[in-house]
């Protein structure tokens, strides 16, 4: 049986979301529930755009040489492990690096009997661990929005020394036509958070 991804959104060529150029994946649906959480709309658990992964792999298949890789966001990716575990595999498989963010700790992920869930983990190259405090917030934290965040390397496509030395913006702003007006796209870590 083929396994799908319910996806919330997905944005292309990514600065701010990872090293490199990266296509960025928002799964839809959360059950961590951040308070002051940013991306309220992908917390919802109802099916959004539900894609098999193959024609997710199909289509990264050709943006292979003008991406650096995926970053899997939500909502939750680990509360979708089976699809997400395939999608990482197949993404590593066309030599793209994988970068995960969830609102969980490693550690507690790290003891899960779950075997998707390990699977999960293995074909992860960068983690980006623990729920957003708004009360921690720290601007300075590169891809993280709250200082209780890791960046963890789970595989050797990235080391911190080299990570710490990338450029990168922490928030970018696209702009693009939607029918007849301009939708302005906001993505990354803003350096400030409105009041919840």
């Amino acid at each position: 049986m083929e396994v799908s991804i319910n996806i919330g959104y997905i944005l292309l060529n990514s600065r701010a979301n990872g090293p490199g150029v990266r296509d960025v994946i928002w799964v839809q649906g959360c059950s961590v529930g951040c308070r002051g959480c940013r991306n309220l709309a992908f917390q919802i658990k109802t099916p959004r755009y539900v894609i098999p992964v193959s024609t997710l792999l199909q289509y990264l298949s050709k943006r292979v040489g003008t991406i650096d890789g995926i970053t899997i966001s939500g909502g939750e990716p680990t509360e979708q492990a089976p699809g997400i575990a395939a999608l990482l595999q197949g993404a590593h498989s066309l030599g793209l690096s994988t970068v995960v963010y969830t609102g969980k700790y490693h550690n507690e992920l790290a003891k899960s009997k779950n075997r998707q869930l390990h699977s999960l983990l293995s074909a992860t190259d960068l983690l980006i661990d623990g729920p957003f405090i708004q009360e921690l917030h720290d601007p300075m934290m590169r891809w993280r929005g709250s200082s209780n965040q890791n960046l963890i390397c789970l595989s050797d496509r990235f080391c911190m020394s080299e990570l710490e030395k990338l450029d990168s913006p922490a928030v970018e702003i696209i702009v693009r036509m939607k029918g007849d007006s301009l939708e302005e796209i906001r993505t990354g870590i803003p350096s400030e958070f409105p009041p919840i």
